[in-house]
């Protein structure tokens, strides 16, 4: 086995990536989609009658141009790429899909039972979730959260070359959008469901500003280094009996806050995500195991670090969905909010000056009203002048 030169995986490339703008969570998650690429299938934990996998979907969420989705990708890409993890991009086909799956196929031996096991294990990476996705594609959509599970073999019917019988898929994906997109991507009814709820969303809207960004390559081929030691693990993570006891009086706790309505995340539209939220809890535990060490074994650490990683996109998580839903002024309340955010304090005349295109004096009123009532905005007249002032911390209210 290659020897590993660093003491903590996730902690060194974001010291790779501190001298630059995209902000920590994205580098923190990109890490982790790097780490669960590595792993493949050959890592599992086994939970009562499941194998589960460390594989994940996550997407990095901001506007467009602003929060560097794309720069945080584009530093993790070929760190994986030079460790020899097998990738795909770009815009795809269910055809294109089983047949790259089909293609990585290879069989490994299970240290835990000395078996040997098959698999077919590719990492999705795009800048552009959309050019994935395409547009409301309900059948990928399906395909992809069945895949999400890892089943033993997963199938797919061709259209002109009969049934692809795909054994022992894993898929990951590392991917961005902007909210914007998201709308023309999904349909309603999957915000919620089964495929969504299965995605971490890396919600920023601000970038941090470094001028002049650099890297430290000889820290960059260790990464590599480790990346690949990493990807010849093999076998079964456990929680070691007291961190064993730490998770389940958790699960407990957060079971009986859920059955009293006291959810994770309180927007509605993630019931689902806080319902399953435990097998992400498990392995992202998996995740920070490996990061430190070979052994496979969960400490209580590494579950409260996975845990504070998770909690800590989860306050922000719901801003993915803020372009959907059904309310008639939802889009020019946030835009206004967030316009009322970056500046603090705002004329009338200067908010309706600049959305103009997308408001009328009758709905800036409505607006108003609409955040008065929320409390996130004071309304004050200062020399016979109407101005919005955003209140301090009611961010929070938007998940922004």
């Amino acid at each position: 086995m290659a020897q590993r030169v660093l003491t903590d995986w996730i902690d060194a490339y974001l010291r790779y990536t501190e001298n630059q703008e995209p902000m920590q969570s994205y580098h923190t998650f990109c890490a982790v989609s790097a780490i669960a690429g590595a792993l493949e299938r050959k890592v599992y934990m086994r939970w009562g009658h499941q194998d589960i996998f460390p594989n994940f979907y996550i997407s990095l969420v901001g506007p467009a141009g602003w929060a560097r989705k794309g720069t945080a990708i584009d530093l993790i890409r070929p760190i994986i790429e030079e460790a020899e993890i097998r990738t795909m991009s770009g815009a795809i086909t269910m055809e294109k899909l089983s047949q790259r799956l089909k293609g990585a196929i290879e069989n490994y031996t299970d240290p835990s039972d000395g078996m040997i096991k098959f698999q077919c294990a590719v990492t999705f990476i795009s800048p552009e979730l959309q050019v994935f996705l395409k547009e409301k594609q309900v059948d990928l959509l399906a395909r992809l959260t069945d895949l999400y599970d890892c089943p033993g073999t997963w199938t797919y019917d061709t259209k002109n070359q009969g049934t692809d019988y795909v054994q022992g898929p894993f898929f990951n994906i590392l991917s961005a959008t902007a909210p914007d997109w998201i709308r023309s991507m999904l349909p309603d009814p999957a915000i919620g469901g089964g495929f969504t709820r299965r995605f971490i969303w890396v919600v920023e809207d601000n970038k941090r500003t470094v001028p002049e960004p650099s890297i430290d390559l000889d820290l960059q081929r260790k990464l590599i280094n480790d990346l690949q030691a990493i990807s010849l693990l093999a076998g079964q993570a456990q929680f070691t009996p007291e961190a064993k006891e730490i998770y389940l009086d958790w699960y407990i706790k957060q079971d009986k806050e859920y059955r009293e309505g006291n959810l994770a995340i309180a927007d509605p539209r993630f019931a689902g995500y806080c319902a399953t939220r435990s097998v992400l809890l498990r392995k992202l535990s998996i995740v920070c195991s490996v990061s430190e060490s070979s052994n496979l074994w969960i400490t209580p650490k590494h579950f409260y670090r996975a845990k504070e990683m998770l909690e800590h996109v989860e306050k922000k998580m719901p801003g993915a969905f803020r372009a959907m839903g059904q309310a008639k002024y939802a889009d020019a309340v946030e835009q206004i909010f967030a316009f009322l955010l970056r500046k603090q304090k705002s004329p009338k005349a200067e908010i309706l000056r600049i959305f103009y295109r997308d408001i009328d004096e009758a709905t800036y009123d409505i607006v108003v009203n609409t955040l008065l009532r929320m409390e996130a905005i004071e309304v004050r007249i200062e020399e016979g002048k109407e101005y919005l002032i955003a209140k301090e911390g009611a961010e929070k209210i938007f998940n922004m």
